[in-house]
């Protein structure tokens, strides 16, 4: 799960088991300057069918990290973000598991707008082996290609700002060939009158393959009946 903002306020890792059994998780958050297992979090343990509640808060003021689970049955989480302190409004935003980005299944962000943003960054994780990453602009004439390198087991934040010449604009996510799995994820944030506004979208593969079911030839659909 990329793109657990930094910040004051809470910082929620929720992980449900869904199946008949429990669940041990482990718990690895990437960062900036490399990995790191929190203290603690070495081991988590989520009886079958519930929710269990992991506090990340002293772990993203900070800097923004992202969150791999490792686990010996499935399950699925999202992370909810309370950002602010106690004398502003608090502004909620949530962060999910995605499937990994490849050269063949690219991410899309349809709308990167970044106009009246504070802050608008890309956050690219790649928890496995080391990535390049092509980020390109959409439509090409707003802006030019940019390669992104992100280390194994890190996650490097892109600024949105730095990618298109335009408020507006779309963006596709690339790894290259032979770069390890990677997440991604678009933070934007802005201050307001009432407090902090922040907005958390992970990306997913866009649709570029699609299954087609498998036929065979059948001659007698072509062929007409006598009067």
């Amino acid at each position: 799960m990329a793109g657990v903002p930094a910040g004051a306020g809470e910082r929620r890792l929720q992980v449900l088991a869904p199946g008949a059994a429990d669940a041990i998780v482990r718990v690895r958050l990437l960062a900036a300057d490399g990995s790191f297992i929190p203290a603690g979090l070495d081991v988590i343990e989520v009886a079958a069918g519930t929710v269990g509640d992991v506090d990340l808060a002293p772990h993203a003021r900070e800097a923004a990290v992202a969150v791999e689970l490792t686990a010996d049955t499935p399950v699925t989480a999202g992370v909810l973000a309370r950002v602010g302190t106690s004398r502003e409004q608090p502004e909620l935003a949530y962060t999910a598991a995605t499937s990994e980005l490849t050269e063949r299944l690219p991410g899309v962000l349809a709308l990167a707008a970044v106009d009246g943003a504070a802050a608008a960054e890309l956050l690219l994780a790649a928890p496995d082996g080391a990535a390049t990453v092509r980020v390109t602009p959409l439509p090409p004439a707003v802006g030019s290609p940019s390669t992104v390198s992100v280390p194994a087991g890190g996650q490097v934040a892109v600024n949105l700002r730095s990618v298109s010449a335009t408020p507006t604009f779309a963006v596709t996510v690339t790894p290259e060939g032979g770069s390890g799995p990677v997440y991604a994820s678009r933070v934007l944030s802005e201050t307001d009158t009432r407090g902090p506004m922040v907005t958390v979208s992970p990306l997913v593969p866009g649709r570029y393959v699609v299954r087609v079911p498998d036929v065979s030839a059948d001659l007698s659909t072509g062929l007409r009946g006598g009067p």
